[in-house]
């Protein structure tokens, strides 16, 4: 029988591996800055470890609605402004950076088996690509609800067509062959 303090111990190692990932993913934003110098960036990243956790307890229950992870999207981008503005580059936290925070985070969550599947999938350069909009969105600059959903909207389809949900879209992909991931067939 495992000791349940040991199971404890794997479980903050593990909750500390994904927010470590998460927020390491959420700043590759290939030249476009989030700071105005990146030496001063740590309070935001702590600022992140306790509040994707909030948010992420939410997603336990399922049945979140677009509506309201795109509010929580924005609720977090809103915070990590309001407390941070002073070395944010543009004096702003983007929308597309928290979606990617939110969004990782909840998929690793779901990969992990500990909240039920998330309602969206990331959007980063690589997912966006395959949607082949006609217009250029970039996630790393993105900042409005109406550019997120013109993602959301193009991924919903491509999964329906699929016959799959947008996280599990999103999930082959990057698994796949002509994704990021390595597959071992």
């Amino acid at each position: 029988m495992m000791d349940p303090e040991l199971q404890n111990e794997k479980r903050r190692y593990l909750d500390n591996e994904v927010l470590t990932l998460t927020i390491q993913g959420a700043h590759s934003t290939r030249g476009v800055p989030v700071y105005t110098d990146n030496r001063h960036s740590e309070p935001l990243k702590q600022f992140v470890r306790c509040r994707l956790p909030e948010l992420g307890s939410k997603y336990r229950g399922g049945s979140v609605s677009d509506l309201k992870h795109i509010q929580n999207i924005e609720g977090l981008a809103n915070d990590l402004t309001a407390h941070f503005h002073a070395i944010l580059h543009g004096q702003k936290f983007r929308i597309g950076i928290s979606q990617k925070l939110l969004n990782l985070y909840l998929k690793y969550q779901w990969v992990l088996g500990w909240i039920p599947e998330p309602p969206h999938c990331l959007f980063d350069f690589v997912v966006i690509r395959k949607l082949k909009l006609p217009q250029r969105i970039s996630w790393t600059e993105m900042d409005s609800r109406e550019d997120y959903l013109i993602l959301v909207n193009a991924v919903r389809k491509i999964a329906q067509h699929a016959g799959l949900s947008i996280a599990s879209w999103e999930l082959r992909e990057w698994s796949g062959p002509s994704g990021r991931g390595t597959t071992s067939k």
